[in-house]
């Protein structure tokens, strides 16, 4: 358990980070974006969301298994719309959804909790 807490933190760090990135990826693309005013909405959503999860997490009481599936559901929720910002032909050539980066947070917090569940009841 002594490690739980550092990383758990690393994940809200990383977020933070992603959210520089997802905003400089709508900055440099907001021109040919087919909705910017969308980008902009879940940008704000990803910040919010990264703020709520990072108090949240802060507490090990937080990180049950119905607040990860919310934040997988708003992830993919974000993920799912900035589909509708970016313009197709660029995702068609692998462009960058606005979340790219983002997403991969849920991801940690799933192995996170798993390996604490694991951890906490060894067979």
């Amino acid at each position: 358990m002594g490690l739980q807490a550092p990383l758990w933190r690393a994940v809200t760090v990383f977020r933070g980070a992603a959210l520089v990135y997802a905003t400089v990826l709508m900055l440099a693309g907001s021109r040919e974006h087919t909705r910017p005013w969308l980008g902009w909405t879940v940008l704000a959503a990803m910040v919010a969301w990264t703020v709520v999860t990072g108090v949240r997490y802060h507490d090990p009481a937080g990180r049950r298994w119905t607040w990860l599936t919310a934040d997988l559901a708003v992830t993919l929720t974000c993920l799912l719309v900035s589909m509708l910002v970016v313009p197709a032909e660029r995702l068609a050539a692998g462009g960058a959804t606005l979340p790219m980066a983002w997403v991969a947070g849920v991801v940690l917090v799933w192995a996170l909790r798993g390996d604490a569940a694991r951890v906490a009841s060894p067979h």
